[in-house]
């Protein structure tokens, strides 16, 4: 019998022991069998699941991985019990690369969330409203507005394939794969209407969209790009919302460059610390 002053240890508490065999005989098997659906593998899968920006080969992984501990359970190996114990541990070790993965593939939009929101990003569009009697159009635009954005973006693109000149639904459709973190079709989208020739309203729209695309592939050169084009082109709400945007993005950036306020850049990853010149260095540099 062993002492536990925690009735409900952790997973990471139970996984030492397991690893240390340190569990009693009940305890190590018990384990065991909930290994293949550890919360932090669970938790990983359902991110996954739920969104598109995370790579599919690395849900792929997760589910090859659990098959394969699944395997090793049924055969029961007794001779290698250490390769249960590492496949176990590659497991944990990849659902929680894919969880800090998926936390940072949002972090733009946690950044910036003001500007994210379907609601907020409408502009032109809610004040045009439903400008063509087209049924699919205000089908479509219905699943938007109910913040089903998955939908939105079939029936949207649905739209623009029997009509392509609809330039409500193609902004529509970028809206959409933004909403559902699908930035490549909606910069894909986004590049070809603005090499179209588009009315002042439509153009700002497109170039405001591109930008928080370029913000959500942590592309920050080319959204500061598009949000400079708008300050300079678009006087109204776009412009305004886009010198407010790039204000923020400034102090962001700023925030990077200094140490002492900022360890880690929301776009280009961990800082990289300047290093101070060693002792011996620095009197060699006097020399």
């Amino acid at each position: 019998m062993s002492n536990r002053k925690n009735t409900h240890p952790t997973l990471r508490t139970l996984l030492l022991h397991y690893l240390r065999d340190e569990l009693p005989d009940n305890d190590r098997k018990a384990f065991e069998h909930q290994l293949p659906h550890p919360p932090a593998a669970r938790t990983a899968l359902d991110n996954l699941e739920e969104s598109d920006l995370s790579p599919a080969k690395l849900e792929t992984d997760l589910q090859d991985i659990a098959q394969r501990w699944h395997q090793h359970h049924a055969q029961a190996a007794p001779q290698r019990p250490w390769l249960g114990r590492i496949v176990v541990a590659a497991l944990l070790a990849i659902a929680c690369w894919a969880v800090y993965s998926y936390y940072q593939d949002q972090r733009s939009n946690r950044l910036f969330a003001e500007y994210f929101s379907g609601g907020q990003s409408q502009g032109y569009l809610s004040v045009r409203g439903t400008a063509t009697p087209d049924p699919a159009f205000a089908t479509a635009l219905q699943a938007y507005q109910q913040q089903d954005f998955s939908n939105s973006l079939l029936l949207f693109q649905e739209v623009c394939h029997h009509d392509s000149s609809n330039t409500q639904a193609i902004l529509y459709t970028a809206l959409s794969a933004i909403q559902v973190g699908q930035s490549f079709t909606a910069r894909q989208v986004l590049e070809q209407l603005l090499a179209r020739g588009l009315q002042p309203a439509e153009r700002s729209e497109g170039y405001w969209f591109l930008a928080l695309v370029h913000l959500q592939e942590h592309h920050v050169a080319k959204a500061r790009t598009a949000l400079q084009w708008l300050v300079t082109h678009d006087t109204g709400q776009r412009g305004e919302q886009a010198r407010k945007l790039l204000a923020e993005i400034g102090q962001q950036l700023n925030r990077q460059n200094n140490p002492d306020e900022c360890k880690f850049c929301p776009f280009l990853g961990p800082k990289q610390a300047k290093k101070k010149p060693r002792l011996k260095d620095a009197a060699n540099n006097k020399s």
